[in-house]
């Protein structure tokens, strides 16, 4: 008869050879049920982001074959982790009363790991996601309507100082330089200053609405002149002067006229109207980075308020920023275009001061757009290419010193724009930043929202 010792280890050699295929076969079935859960989350973010997609899409002619083809655009477009395996789509709209629901339903044959090889050779994924499309009830623009908008509200300051920052600092709006061109709508809730004699024109498809009615509240820089120089549009101020402001210019070089329209609240609030679009697109972009940081930085996003911290996205700062906006660009094949979509982030949402340095001879695509947001700081642009987006610091100034045309909005507590011959177009190309996409519908207060 064994002993107690040579009887245990009897036992030990049973259970070791009964357990190490069950804790074998928990391993396998944990690996599948991670893998699972991962392509889960990927599949529900995909769905999220492309039926918001197309229901900015449907804003745009109220056609299904339009949204349907951008919803299986940005399926395929962002599909990360699920890119070697088959997805399928299905949508569906219906009508109720003046809205329109869009859901969407995405379906993956995940195949597995160690399942395989009980039978279960997939695992089937459906993720849901559901869109209301609510038509404008108002022609009134909201804020990215506009190709400018300051936010600073107080009346024009007029100095002798060519200080840039007490000039910039107390006014809303300041040309820095000569031959801008505007072509949509302008808005500053404070004053404008043109430096001496330089010009800014806003073209026949613009205009220009501000918080005030007097000239003197308006334009912020002047020269006084005697009765023989004055002109028809100067304002006597004694008995032989007469006041000369330096005025934007229509595309007739006559004095812009402008209207008061009152302030325009351009602050980054789920309760205002005129920013609510990018208030939902910034907690969809925080979503993102919070839930799967890589995948969102592989979807061209990137994602951070800490406070008071600086940005630098320019070639001399890659290390710090993979994918950089600037660093990485590469070219299409026709030589010419700037393709952002594989390397470099184009959705980036900072707290804190943000500059941005876009190298020379690239030239954007149809679907080359960036949106830079900065909560609480400012924006410094350096686009020696066309710029095609949003540009939006609700709290700090923008400064745009680059080269080259701004296709898009530019709202700002201070604007500043330091290089001649800029144009900002935001008829010819306006950006619908909810759904990544450019539209020419630049009055149309759709709402889209995600309800499920």
């Amino acid at each position: 008869m064994l002993s107690g010792k040579y009887s245990q280890k009897g036992i030990v050699v049973v259970l070791a050879a009964v357990l190490t295929p069950l804790l074998m076969m928990c391993g396998g079935v944990g690996l599948d049920l991670g893998n699972t859960y991962l392509h889960k989350a990927q599949l529900q973010n995909i769905a999220d982001a492309a039926v918001l997609a197309g229901g900015w899409s449907y804003s745009e002619k109220e056609n299904q074959v339009d949204a349907k083809n951008t919803i299986n655009y940005y399926v395929n477009q962002n599909r990360g982790i699920t890119s070697s395996n088959p997805l399928e789509c299905t949508t569906e709209f219906t009508s109720n009363n003046t809205n329109t629901i869009i859901r969407l339903t995405v379906q993956e044959d995940l195949p597995t790991f160690f399942l395989q090889y009980f039978g279960m050779k997939t695992i089937a994924l459906q993720s849901r996601a559901t869109a209301n499309y609510a038509p404008a009830t108002s022609s009134d623009p909201g804020a990215f309507d506009f190709g400018m908008i300051a936010g600073y509200n107080k009346k024009a300051s007029s100095t002798t100082s060519y200080d840039d920052n007490q000039i910039l600092n107390t006014n809303g709006i300041y040309f820095h330089t000569d031959g801008i061109k505007i072509d949509g709508m302008v808005h500053s809730n404070g004053g404008i200053y043109l430096h001496d004699n330089h010009y800014a024109t806003i073209t026949a498809n613009g205009s220009l609405t501000t918080a005030y009615s007097n000239a003197s509240d308006i334009w912020a820089n002047y020269r006084d002149v005697n009765q023989w120089e004055k002109k028809p549009q100067d304002i006597q101020i004694t008995t032989d002067t007469w006041r000369h402001y330096y005025t934007m210019g229509d595309q007739s070089s006559n004095d812009l006229s402008f209207t008061n329209t009152g302030n325009i609240d351009i602050s980054l609030s789920e309760t205002n109207t005129n920013t609510k679009s990018m208030w939902d697109y910034v907690q969809n972009i925080k979503k993102q980075y919070q839930t799967n940081p890589a995948q969102a930085q592989a979807n061209h996003i990137y994602y951070d308020d800490t406070a008071d911290k600086a940005y630098q996205f320019d070639t001399s700062h890659t290390n710090e920023y993979p994918s950089l906006t600037s660093g990485s660009i590469t070219y299409a094949g026709d030589g010419g275009s700037w393709n952002v979509w594989n390397q470099n982030y184009k959705f980036i949402v900072v707290d804190g001061n943000l500059d941005i340095n876009i190298p020379n001879g690239l030239t954007p695509g149809t679907n080359d757009y960036v949106v830079l947001v900065s909560l609480h700081g400012n924006i410094h642009l350096q686009n020696n290419s066309v710029f095609h987006g949003i540009i939006y610091a609700p709290n700090g100034t923008i400064l745009m010193d680059g080269a080259c045309d701004i296709l898009g909005s530019i709202v700002g507590e201070h604007i500043e724009i330091t290089t001649g011959g800029q144009k900002i177009n935001v008829k010819q190309s306006s950006f619908n930043f909810n759904s990544g996409s450019s539209t020419t519908n630049t009055n149309k207060k759709a709402q889209v929202t995600l309800i499920e």
